[in-house]
């Protein structure tokens, strides 16, 4: 006699799976791929040495606010009312040459007005621009930086920094790397803000902010916990907040693996998926949910 056996089988995606979905592309970074600007943990608290950082800044410094594109000042305005600015434009030019200027003040000096006020009075062009820097240098070193446009421009638009995956299962699990310190001014955040949605729907949020007297980087942790889903497709997206970070490491999800075998068998099946980055192992009758780890965490049910 045989029965058909429903087991439940773990489903690891690392961050290198090409089944999560990064967007954009240029808020992200593989740990493999060199980056200036990037949170750097050792690769042997992550699983298989790899993560995603995950950085949604809000730019604060594009290139009109450098000093090389600093603009000369206009030459300072008269102060004398009425019309005796606009024949002070002149005054001085045509006084030299006919002794008579327009404005009857003292004798063609085209200093003073009768008023006693100073009229415009053509100066030397002098360069007032301050030292040129170098903009690229302050690119790589300030992650506040942007080519393109800043908050304070009207054309700014905050783009939305997530990462998604879809999957069937009845459980899901996102782990990562947690920075202990604080961010230290116009340096890659370490705060972390994140929410959660499951299947279109909020899921929970999870926060944690680093402390000054710490340093370094917690392995992975359980970030968001999510058991006694229907076993149906899903989809989850994890949304970074302004201005904090996310070294994603991996996302486990638990499924059931139906097969045929001897009542006698014991047996729970194993296989490999044939995703990327994603690997599956038998569980039994399925891990217990591991509980979130340090921060402030808010399970939608």
């Amino acid at each position: 006699m045989r029965l058909t056996l429903a087991d439940s089988v773990n489903v690891t995606i690392d961050d290198t799976s090409s089944s999560i979905v990064y967007s954009p592309a240029s808020s992200w970074h593989a740990s493999s791929v060199p980056c200036s600007t990037c949170l750097a943990p050792i690769s042997s608290i992550a699983l298989q040495g790899t993560w995603h950082d995950g950085t949604h800044i809000i730019p604060t410094v594009d290139a009109d606010d450098l000093p090389n594109n600093a603009v000369s000042p206009s030459p300072t305005p008269s102060t004398a009312t009425g019309g005796d600015a606009d024949k002070g434009k002149k005054g001085d030019d045509n006084d030299k040459k006919d002794g008579d200027d327009d404005d009857d003040d003292d004798g063609g000096k085209g200093k003073r007005d009768r008023s006693g006020r100073h009229r415009w009075r053509r100066r030397p062009r002098r360069s007032h621009l301050l030292p040129r820097q170098d903009s690229s240098s302050d690119a790589s070193s300030n992650p506040f930086f942007t080519p393109n446009f800043d908050s304070d421009d009207a054309g700014f638009v905050d783009t939305p920094v997530s990462a998604q995956l879809s999957f069937t299962g009845s459980a899901v699990y996102v782990y990562a790397l947690i920075p202990l310190g604080a961010a230290p001014a116009n340096s890659t955040p370490t705060f972390m803000n994140l929410t959660f949605l499951l299947d279109s729907h909020p899921a929970g949020i999870y926060q944690h902010s680093g402390t000054a007297s710490a340093s370094g980087f917690l392995p992975s942790q359980p970030i968001f916990v999510q058991t006694g889903l229907p076993e149906t497709p899903h989809n989850l997206t994890v949304q970074i907040g302004p201005d904090s970070v996310l070294l994603l490491d991996y996302i486990l999800f638990t499924k059931t693996a139906s097969g045929d075998a001897e009542t006698s068998s014991t047996t729970p099946v194993s296989s490999s998926s044939g995703a990327p980055g994603a690997q599956e192992t038998g569980s039994g009758t399925g891990s217990p949910a591991p509980s979130v780890g340090p921060g402030t965490s808010n399970l939608c049910v």
